[in-house]
């Protein structure tokens, strides 16, 4: 149950992708946020506010992190705040970071058919760093690394998937590796500036949130 709202999202993103051939994003999007909020209007009573605070105070700033970057392309910030979110609150509370940061930064940089898959790759990258921290805390450099790869073979690969499937009715094997390719670069330089950033502040960003979740009690 507890994941019950990732999954959905992963579901919500294939299926409106497929029935609606991506020609209501907004639909869609608005589909993946309610299943990313439903858990917590569920179980309203036993939701901790500060938990709710803290998760958007979050998603704001992987929001304007990305945007305050936008003049460079590819090398941005944002993956890396949702890499610590997700080790600070957990693999949902990573999710959540990454979808909703993601579709707020797209008010800048513009929504289209390209969005609901965008928050569901970086929402992953949040929720599988909730998993691989969950009872570990690495130094620096180890951290660094993860940030390099999860956003290049997460992010990178389902943006580059979303590509092939808002391009191509029935797309060939060479056209599938022949998109891979081409954002191979694109990819790379992403995951560098996620490498850049953790190694530089990554670990510090962590000790700050543990200890914020730690002394105000703070869970989802």
């Amino acid at each position: 149950m507890k994941y019950i709202a990732p999954v959905a999202a992963v579901l919500l993103v294939a299926a409106g992708s497929i029935i609606f051939d991506d020609r209501r994003y907004y639909f869609i999007s608005l589909a993946v946020i309610i299943a990313l909020l439903a858990p917590m209007v569920l179980r309203f009573e036993r939701v901790n506010i500060r938990y709710l605070v803290l998760t958007a105070a979050l998603a704001a700033l992987a929001a304007v992190s990305r945007a305050a970057f936008a003049p460079l392309e590819q090398f941005k910030p944002m993956a890396s705040v949702v890499i610590v979110s997700g080790a600070c609150l957990g693999a949902e509370g990573g999710f959540a970071v990454g979808a909703l940061g993601m579709f707020a930064s797209n008010m800048y940089f513009s929504q289209g058919p390209w969005t609901p898959w965008q928050m569901l790759a970086m929402g992953l990258v949040g929720f599988i760093s909730g998993l691989f921290f969950a009872k570990k805390r690495p130094n620096r450099v180890l951290l660094a690394v993860y940030g390099f790869l999860v956003t290049v073979v997460v992010y990178g690969v389902i943006s580059d998937i979303s590509t092939v499937v808002m391009t191509y009715d029935k797309p060939s094997f060479e056209q599938v590796i022949a998109t891979l390719s081409l954002g191979f670069y694109f990819n790379v330089i992403h995951g560098i500036s996620s490498f850049v950033f953790l190694l530089l502040i990554g670990s510090g960003f962590i000790k700050r949130l543990d200890r914020l979740v730690i002394k105000y009690g703070i869970a989802g």
